[in-house]
């Protein structure tokens, strides 16, 4: 392959990434607007300003842009979450330092978490557990696991209580963290008007009674 080929190669491979960005920015849009299920293929070309047949040459369905999308924002949250977690300090110090990520992302990144929710509707009809599995394994290293070593380190440290399973106690504060965060994001103006505070310091509220559960007295 000359220079000239390879160079015209490069670009066009640049303008298919931003044509998938934008494919998949529109999708996210449309998502969380009218939901998955919701949303047409052809919504979405109309949306991204491209035709249907385009769109075909990216994905065969809302399901895959779905995925692809829940990629993104793995790939996104990965490293925040590995910067928080690989912090020197404690384990206690690194947990509550993760647990802060996940509070910015819930400010600066809510759209995430509004699709999350969206996310988690199509996938209960239909638990594709082992795509699920094989996307944090290859993004994550596992779920849970990052996470599941500092508990353990915490708790050689002594900053974490000792009777503690760092494998359920990890599986339950990155569900909680999520779980939270999604139900306070979507129902933001009902939550704030009912409880009277915004969903940051109730959010923030429960990351800290997570912490002061697994805390060494």
């Amino acid at each position: 392959m000359t220079e000239k080929q390879t160079e015209a190669k490069k670009i066009y491979q640049q303008h298919r990434d931003r044509q998938r960005m934008a494919l998949l920015a529109a999708a996210k849009k449309l998502f969380i607007e009218k939901g998955i299920q919701g949303t047409t293929l052809g919504d979405i070309a109309v949306e991204a300003g491209v035709t249907r047949v385009t769109v075909y040459q990216y994905f065969t369905n809302q399901s895959d842009i779905a995925w692809a999308i829940l990629e993104r924002i793995f790939e996104s949250s990965k490293e925040v979450r590995h910067n928080a977690l690989q912090l020197d300090g404690t384990g206690y110090e690194r947990i509550a330092a993760c647990l802060a990520g996940f509070l910015q992302s819930l400010i600066h990144d809510p759209g995430n978490f509004c699709f999350l929710a969206q996310f988690d509707s199509m996938y209960a009809g239909k638990q594709d557990v082992a795509r699920l599995l094989e996307m944090t394994q290859r993004i994550f290293g596992g779920a849970p696991a990052l996470v599941t070593e500092i508990i353990r380190k915490g708790i050689e440290d002594g900053s974490l209580r000792s009777n503690l399973n760092p494998a359920l106690t990890a599986a339950t504060i990155v569900n909680v963290a999520l779980a939270t965060g999604v139900r306070l994001t979507i129902h933001r103006k009902s939550v704030e008007i009912e409880y009277g505070h915004t969903i940051e310091q109730i959010f923030g509220e429960a990351c800290q009674l997570l912490l002061q559960g697994i805390r060494t007295p």
